[in-house]
């Protein structure tokens, strides 16, 4: 185990995927991210840390991408940032080998039932959005860099229009702060039970599970505003597409862990949606 920050950055000018992987190919490797995500959306909005997660102005902080490695964002990329929020945590050490997860986890991903694709959205246009979950397909969260004032879109909406034009996997970003004396409860029965059932039903891995967050850039803030909660873990999970992963949402067993396990025992656990960026690793 080692430590690991990840860095959301909102940059100063667009730039394409393509792009942000040749500047990151040109570092030396200690320099480099073992991960670099495009980011798309909030599943679910943050309570904790939301002024430095949303922004306190009046629109919905754009953040652009997701880096995973040293706790500096490297110099020639640096320059380019108009903003950024880093946690830190530990990180396994096959954390740090990311080209073994996609290609592989893709190549036994289970296939979904009918009506569950772009092609065929039939079923999942007809699913009954759940609304006394805390994640559910009828889970509102604002689009970056839309209006704060303006209504957020649900998950089934979001994954409706993105799933119509990215077919591949996603990553999404697990920010977690537990309930008092609540945290082994939450690994014991959440996360284990979801490992069970509804994760490998529907293809879900973890990139990483990153415990005993020691710094967050915005805490020291936080707790002059007298905002005591804490980041305690971070999670990278992998799922094969949106679709997967909204219909482990309509599934019944993530319906009955969701209501057990997550009320009470979690102060906050907000999701970012995003997809993987392919970088070279320098030498």
């Amino acid at each position: 185990m080692a430590p690991a920050t990840f860095h959301l950055i909102c940059l100063s000018r667009p730039m394409e995927p393509e792009v942000l992987a040749s500047k990151l190919s040109g570092l030396n490797l200690h320099s480099q991210p073992i991960w670099v995500g495009k980011v798309h959306h909030w599943l679910l909005e943050p309570r904790l840390s939301a002024d430095a997660l949303t922004g306190t102005g009046n629109i919905t902080t754009k953040w652009d991408y997701l880096l995973v490695g040293p706790r500096d964002i490297p110099e020639p990329l640096r320059l380019e940032i108009a903003s950024s929020w880093s946690i830190t945590a530990n990180i396994a050490d096959d954390a740090q080998r990311p080209e073994i997860f996609s290609d592989q986890l893709l190549a036994s991903a289970p296939s979904l039932p009918s009506g569950w694709s772009s092609e065929d959205p039939s079923n999942f246009e007809e699913s009954r959005s759940l609304d006394d979950l805390k994640l559910s397909l009828a889970t509102k969260s604002r689009l970056l860099g839309s209006h704060k004032n303006v209504d957020g879109v649900t998950v089934k909406d979001f994954a409706r229009d993105f799933g119509s034009s990215h077919q591949g996997p996603v990553v999404v970003l697990n920010l977690l702060s537990y309930a008092p004396g609540q945290r082994l409860a939450y690994l014991e029965g959440y996360v284990s039970g979801f490992g069970r059932t509804v994760g490998p039903r529907y293809g879900s891995a973890a990139i990483c599970f990153a415990p005993g967050v020691s710094s967050w850039s915005s805490r020291a803030e936080e707790n002059c505003q007298g905002l005591h909660a804490s980041w305690e873990d971070v999670a990278l999970v992998w799922y094969p597409s949106i679709w997967h992963f909204v219909k482990m949402l309509d599934d019944p067993d993530y319906a009955r862990l969701d209501r057990e396990f997550k009320t009470g025992l979690l102060e906050d656990n907000p999701l970012l949606c995003c997809t993987e960026v392919k970088t070279v690793q320098g030498g």
